[in-house]
């Protein structure tokens, strides 16, 4: 069957507006924050090609030709992606430092496997990692998604028309399309509550989108049937339900879960309203040129634009925020087009091979090898070079957090258990108790050398995301409540009641959205919430002392050293930050109430130990004082023990001994 035959010019058109939603998105974020909905609508533009396609190879010839299949795709996709892939790890390798190039080079290499999605399921449930919004290929997630359910979709769909003989080609693959996107909705609804990021980049909470798209492809026979006005009214309100979902839904809105449910069925019915003639002008269907010409290009823009905005602010930093969006925009255009140009038509009509599949897979090899080399030369090749000794030294910060961490004693955003955790003197009659958030670990190894030097024993219970303050927080990666947190706070109370310790040391995160939001509501709830978690850690234990947080440089500091070294030669002052801007004041002011309205809680505050003004060193004494964008290193932490000991009341010092 020929393209004419099968082209849909409203389709291409929908992909039009899709890549237009996602770009928009990622430029533009306050314009449309829901922008990202647009990567639904093309799982469910995949879903219907993909089906239709198969669909006519077994009613023409009873079988799926696997080999011309995975041939095509193969041509469709992989020239582009390889190209973009193989050129961003080039220019991260050129533009990064050692330190962020060998951070880089894994998601370089899932991205050649198609495998980025579950890389980045993976890294978004890691606490200890950051900045994974800039990652130059994060939006790869979706191929991953797609190149997958085409592993996957013609093996179900000659499954069911082998289990299912009877009851015909059609009705089979019905009854397996709905199974399937069944269950893949329901796992998506339940993940979307209790894992976020699975149920974001994972292909089986996202194949009932593309099982949408199946659907559509069903039905098309009998939506042929379709009055044009009727055909007018479904496209109209098809468009509406992706419009709206695109300004209305934002970071905050649990997705994709139900919500997923409004720009799907948009799509759905813009494909839908669309049947007939594939070529011709069907009355009431999606028509507009423009959108037609951005639909051809939408797969190599959506290649090129992400990785071109965030290397415009990376090699202009200085440049207007609008200024620098549209420019990414403009030139990830003209990159598509030439794209477009060059490599996906040229390769994908390519005579020689369209006849022989085989040429096709050797492509798929030598390109996805290429890639994979490019991205295995970058990682050897960032720890070598005459300042390896310096590299070395600025990675091994980026890894000096407490040993909390590797001991598995730092709860993760699920656990609801506080894990057994001694340190310390394990003998000892006395007890401290450690307890917060990532910004109370960060001083474990001050804490631990405290107990260690005099003969005390050390509890800690610590856990990622959840503050000392009595609230209930929404967690951004999970998307919802975090209810854990509260759980897991009741759980340390109580085993604090049975420890008395001497010592409550309890410390957390200031970046918590009452104090970024300066919302003074909220802000008073937090400081009553605080109130009432240090009154009941209060009677646990004879003393409390809340520790402020440290100050936050605002850049990932290895990462700003490794750039300096690697640009300058000299890093040191080039990653200075100011106080004035790495502080929250609203956040000791609240803190400082909540602590005076009881007579056993001291307030500690250690800024002036780890920076004065007006600039705060990020090295000091051969020492790296952060390992990220927030937290001090072990090391750093380690050496301000003495200060910390020092700084502590009279009376807890003389309750804790010698």
């Amino acid at each position: 069957m020929t393209r004419s035959q099968t082209y849909r010019p409203d389709v291409q058109a929908l992909r039009g507006v899709a890549v237009l939603l996602v770009v928009v998105f990622h430029a533009w974020p306050g314009l449309m924050p829901g922008g990202y909905v647009g990567v639904d609508v093309f799982f469910v533009i995949s879903g219907y090609l993909i089906t239709g396609l198969l669909l006519r190879d077994i009613e023409s010839t009873g079988r799926v030709h696997f080999a011309e299949f995975y041939a095509r795709r193969i041509r469709r996709l992989l020239p582009a992606a390889a190209l973009v892939t193989a050129t961003v790890t080039v220019l991260a390798w050129l533009n990064y430092s050692p330190l962020e190039a060998r951070g880089f080079a894994p998601t370089a290499i899932a991205t050649a496997l198609y495998v980025s999605n579950l890389w980045f399921a993976h890294l978004s449930v890691d606490y200890l990692q950051e900045g994974l919004r800039s990652n130059l290929l994060l939006h790869t997630w979706s191929l991953g998604v797609e190149e997958q359910f085409y592993l996957a979709w013609p093996a179900l769909l000659v499954a069911a028309t082998l289990c299912l003989r009877r009851a015909g080609t059609r009705r089979a693959v019905a009854w397996m399309v709905a199974g399937v996107s069944l269950l893949s909705f329901v796992a998506c609804v339940v993940l979307t509550a209790k894992l976020q990021s699975w149920a974001f980049f994972g292909l089986p909470t996202r194949a009932w989108q593309l099982g949408v798209g199946a659907g559509a492809m069903l039905l098309e026979g009998r939506a042929n049937a379709l009055a044009p006005g009727l055909r007018r009214v479904l496209t109209m309100a098809g468009i509406a339900c992706v419009l709206v979902s695109a300004f209305a839904f934002s970071g905050q809105t649990r997705f994709p879960g139900y919500a997923a449910l409004l720009p799907v069925t948009g799509a759905f019915l813009v494909i839908t309203a669309g049947a007939g003639d594939a070529g011709g002008r069907t009355p009431g269907r999606l028509h507009f040129a423009p959108l037609e010409r951005i639909g051809d290009l939408s797969y190599s823009w959506y290649l090129w634009h992400w990785p071109v905005l965030i290397l415009v602010v990376d090699l202009w930093p200085a440049l207007d925020r609008n200024l620098a969006a549209a420019a990414g925009v403009v030139l990830s255009l003209g990159l598509a087009r030439l794209t477009y140009e060059f490599v996906e038509n040229p390769v994908r009509h390519h005579a020689g091979l369209q006849r022989h599949p085989a040429r096709s897979f050797l492509l798929a090899a030598a390109l996805t090898l290429a890639v994979l080399a490019i991205a295995g030369a970058m990682r050897f090749e960032a720890g070598r070079g005459a300042d390896a000794e310096a590299r070395q030294r600025i990675e091994q910060a980026a890894r000096d957090w407490p040993r909390l961490y590797p001991d598995k004693c730092f709860a993760a955003a699920l656990d609801s258990e506080p894990p057994a955790c001694d340190y310390g003197d394990l003998a000892a009659a006395r007890t401290i108790a450690l307890v917060g958030d990532s910004h109370a670990a960060q001083w474990f190894p001050a804490i631990e050398q405290i107990a260690l030097e005099r003969g005390l024993r050390l509890e800690v219970f610590v856990k990622a995301a959840c503050p000392v303050a009595e609230v209930e927080p929404f967690d951004a990666k999970l998307n919802r409540a975090y209810v854990e947190c509260t759980r897991w706070r009741e759980r340390v109370l109580e085993r604090l009641a049975v420890l008395r310790p001497v010592l409550v040391v309890a410390a957390s995160s200031s970046a918590y959205d009452p104090f970024v939001r300066r919302d003074r509501d909220a802000q008073s709830a937090w400081q009553r919430g605080l109130e009432v978690s240090l009154e009941r850690l209060g009677r646990t234990a004879d003393h409390v002392v809340l520790v402020r947080d440290t100050p936050r440089p605002g850049v990932h500091v290895p990462s700003c050293l490794a750039r300096a070294l690697s640009r300058d030669g000299t890093p040191g002052s080039t990653c200075t930050f100011a106080l004035s801007a790495a502080v929250l004041p609203d956040a000791v002011a609240v803190e400082r109430a909540a602590v005076a309205r009881h007579a056993g809680v001291a307030y500690l505050d250690l800024n002036d130990a780890v920076c004065d003004e007006p600039g705060c060193p990020v090295e000091r004494d051969g020492m790296i004082l952060y390992h990220d964008t927030q937290h001090l290193s072990a090391t750093f932490a380690r050496s301000l023990a003495e200060e910390f000991w020092n700084r502590l009341p009279p009376e807890v010092q003389a309750s804790l001994g010698p």
